[in-house]
């Protein structure tokens, strides 16, 4: 390793260290919760930004404090199967996105059971703790039987629409989801490492809704869509990572490589990521959010590491100068939510911001 990539590991480490320390939150009971963010702009304990933690900070972690906010979580959960969107410090699970008073779309998001899933298989992963994902997997059974399916892939009623992709959540898609459906394949595949017993059953779901995703195949593009009925637009995110998670046949998988490169300064801006190919905006909207901004035009590096992943495959160049890219950026402008080319930008000590990369930088040669 040469100096600088040891003094950029360095920096990163102490980053996520520092991110991680200062998002810990204390529950009425005196649990440990994790917040998505450093400097308390969202006061809960979120299921998808704790996972991203789970499966990519581990190492920063401890395993009864993990276990202890997974219990929180799993405590939050319907009748009905769904996992809750987030659990606020007095314990009170969350369904919907957006504030309480106002949520947002029919119904709870589509993709918590999916986190739920990863939460606990990278629990496992970090820990090993077989006893614990015994008492687990049938909490995870019904949550993800709660996921609406057709035709094989994840499916958001266009007329009664729920949020979908948390990190998508004001966004009304309608129809067939991609990000969700990928996010199913995944934790169809941990799910058989969890559960041998069901694992031939899990596996085979994976691959159905795998091979139903030509469903939102653009050929003539070479990517997929977002969703097929409404906001029929390129996801940039669920793209980047279809390859990087291997999702789908390979032809494809490298036509989107391909086209990610291609297209990289309509998706990029200092190593973070656009959700939708720009100057487009997303078609419909659950409330307001100002064009160029948040998840309607900011870039991200919640789905950088993806997209490093995806141009490695076809342009490793391009790939490595993403990512000097992106840790100059975090190094000059903070670990932003988000951040846009006008001075725009979200909180800052945002988990996934740091923490989605900390795996390829500390696995870097």
């Amino acid at each position: 390793m040469s100096d600088s990539q040891s003094e950029v590991r360095a920096w990163a480490r102490a980053r996520c260290e520092e991110v991680i320390r200062s998002c810990r939150v204390t529950a009425v009971d005196g649990t440990t919760l994790f917040t998505p963010d450093g400097v308390g702009h969202y006061d809960a304990l979120w299921t998808r930004d704790f996972a991203y933690l789970v499966e990519h900070g581990g190492e920063f972690l401890q395993q009864d404090e993990v276990r202890a906010a997974i219990e929180v979580l799993l405590a939050g959960q319907r009748a009905d199967g769904a996992i809750p969107d987030r659990v606020n410090r007095h314990l009170v699970p969350i369904q919907y996105p957006g504030a309480v008073q106002h949520p947002m779309g029919a119904g709870p998001a589509l993709d918590n059971a999916m986190f739920m899933v990863a939460a606990v298989y990278h629990y496992h992963r970090h820990f090993a703790d077989p006893e614990f994902v015994s008492t687990a997997v049938p909490a995870l059974h019904r949550a993800l039987a709660w996921v609406p399916l057709n035709r094989g892939l994840v499916f958001n009623d266009p007329q009664r629409p729920s949020c979908t992709y948390g990190f998508q959540d004001t966004v009304a898609k309608g129809g067939h989801d991609l990000f969700c459906s990928l996010l199913y394949v995944v934790a169809g595949r941990q799910m058989a490492e969890l559960h041998p017993p069901s694992a031939g059953e899990w596996r085979e779901r994976a691959a159905a809704v795998e091979e139903s995703l030509w469903l939102l195949w653009d050929d003539v593009q070479g990517v997929y869509l977002a969703a097929d009925e409404i906001c029929r637009q390129v996801d940039i995110w669920g793209n980047a990572f279809a390859v990087a998670h291997a999702i789908g046949d390979l032809e494809r998988r490298q036509r989107v490589a391909h086209y990610l490169a291609n297209q990289y300064d309509r998706c990029v801006y200092r190593g973070q990521v656009r959700h939708l190919p720009a100057p487009e905006h997303w078609e419909r909207l659950f409330q307001p959010v100002a064009e160029g901004t948040y998840q309607n035009g900011g870039y991200w590096g919640t789905a950088a590491g993806w997209l490093i992943q995806a141009l490695e495959t076809v342009e490793p160049a391009l790939a490595k100068r993403t990512f000097g890219d992106l840790i100059d950026g975090y190094r000059q402008q903070g670990i932003r939510e988000w951040i846009a080319p006008d001075g725009g930008h979200g909180p800052d000590l945002y988990v996934p911001t740091i923490l989605n990369v900390w795996t390829l930088i500390a696995n870097a040669p």
